[in-house]
């Protein structure tokens, strides 16, 4: 009998996410097309009775509840960052950053200040906060928090700190290229090494050079704590410009997802993805079906999709916020980059990208990818995590990182409520503070803040605080 090697190499797990995938492409794509053609009259339908239905409600409620069902209407509807800020009062400066590779990253500088004061005509020489999102996000996930009180951003900005806020190569605001266009496939040719060597390193430079600090503190959340450990694992001298990293839902090797059948079929060859998904950027009519479909029911949709995935519930972030976080979660990145990350589960090791493309067991005697060596990293790390995430294997995280790291966990928290849950305020915020206080001499107009000055002074966390 003729032995098949493709028929060897693959478990029936395997096979069943090859079909499933395989019928999700074909079904996503006639799908689309069918809706491209109701777009203009259904839509419009969908986003009136969605405006009708708000506008009912806030004559239902208190004026306070007005207010914030206006505000969460305001920034769900807002096309950009510099509208987000605004409402709130704040205000946004872009920069353009050039990396080595040539890619152009628009980042952010958020202050009180009115448009052209920011940091003119002389820097502030304010203690410098670099702020950096997650997986398929961009900088906006840091500024869409209806209650301004949950938001880091707004609140390290009101105690005296320089924020910035920086976004990754192929997302909404860095699409950019001196050689390539958004449609070509050399350019989303990237991964997690790219963002490591050049993203991280480059953009921290252009921030020290135009604020006139030589360190700045860095805050990443999810994939932005992996890709500033493997940065500062890779560039030795890069963590002589950053006073402490702190990491918020820290991802470094995820066990994998939550359903069976999708984790082996994330788990599977790469060239499987490849074939699924392309080269270029992943799943790009997401864009499309966010603008067609009705808020409430795409919020269901991804929130179905979350559960099913990561088995998040999401009950500490409330259904206002959720339809707001939603409307900005999804930005673009490469195929290239999600193939990284399911090699990363496959091996349970932070290893870089695995260009051979082997990936199974009767390979590894012969060769493995190179681990980041996180082991080497000096900059003094702070891990922020929950207890319900499934995304952190908090032992296997302390296992590849230095032996100083220091930890705390929110028993409740999954992995989006790091940053949108209503509770951030309580959780999240006060040792972000506490750790900032740690660095930097607080601010001449933070001396009056006599309830952290308290938190500090006695080394307690705020009442009723699960950590």
């Amino acid at each position: 009998m003729i032995q098949l090697p493709f028929i060897q190499r693959l478990k029936w797990e395997e096979y069943m996410a090859l079909f499933l995938g395989f019928f999700f492409v074909i079904f996503e794509k006639l799908l689309s097309c069918l809706a491209f053609m109701i777009h203009n009259t259904l839509g419009l339908f969908y986003r009136s009775v969605v405006r009708n239905e708000i506008k009912k409600r806030s004559k239902k409620r208190s004026r306070s509840r007005s207010v914030s069902l206006q505000r969460a209407k305001a920034i769900h509807d807002a096309a950009d960052i510099r509208e987000m800020c605004k409402i709130s009062g704040y205000y946004v400066e872009d920069h353009l950053v050039r990396t080595e590779d040539d890619y152009i990253l628009c980042i952010h500088r958020i202050s009180k200040d009115s448009p052209g004061r920011i940091g003119s005509p002389h820097p502030k020489k304010l203690p410098v906060v670099y702020c950096h999102h997650g997986l398929l996000m961009n900088s906006e996930v840091w500024v869409c928090n209806v209650d301004p009180r949950n938001c880091l951003v707004f609140d390290l900005v009101n105690k005296g700190y320089d924020v910035w806020l920086g976004n990754n190569r192929g997302n909404k605001y860095s699409r950019q290229h001196l050689r390539f266009d958004s449609t070509d496939k050399e350019f989303w040719d990237f991964s997690i090494d790219d963002f490591a060597q050049y993203d991280i390193p480059d953009t921290i430079d252009y921030i020290l050079k135009t604020s006139g600090q030589t360190k700045l503190t860095y805050i990443g959340f999810s994939q932005g704590t992996a890709q500033a450990f493997a940065s500062l694992s890779i560039h030795p001298l890069l963590n002589d410009k950053i006073n402490s990293l702190i990491a918020l839902a820290p991802a470094i090797s995820p066990k994998g997802l939550h359903n069976r059948v999708v984790d082996a079929f994330v788990k599977a060859r790469p060239s499987i993805l490849f074939f699924l998904f392309g080269r270029k950027s992943i799943l790009p009519s997401a864009g499309f079906w966010q603008s067609f479909l009705a808020p409430k029911f795409f919020d269901a949709v991804l929130a179905y999709c979350l559960s099913q995935l990561f088995n998040w519930s999401c009950q500490n972030i409330s259904s206002y916020q959720r339809l707001v976080s939603f409307a900005h979660l999804y930005s673009y990145t490469s195929v290239k980059c999600l193939v990284h990350w399911f090699q990363i589960m496959r091996s349970a090791e932070f290893r870089m990208y695995d260009n051979d493309q082997l990936g199974h067991d009767y390979f590894l005697k012969y060769y493995k990818a190179a681990k980041f060596p996180t082991n080497n990293i000096r900059t003094p790390i702070y891990l922020i995590w929950g207890g319900s995430d499934s995304l952190v294997d908090i032992q296997a995280m302390l296992n590849a990182l230095p032996a100083e790291v220091e930890h705390v966990k929110v028993d409740s928290y999954e992995h989006l409520d790091m940053i949108w849950a209503d509770t951030v305020k309580d959780y999240v915020i006060p040792p972000v503070l506490r750790r900032l206080r740690d660095i930097h001499h607080p601010p001449e107009h933070e001396e009056n803040d006599k309830e952290n000055r308290e938190i500090q002074k006695n080394h307690i966390a705020p009442r009723n605080k699960p950590i």
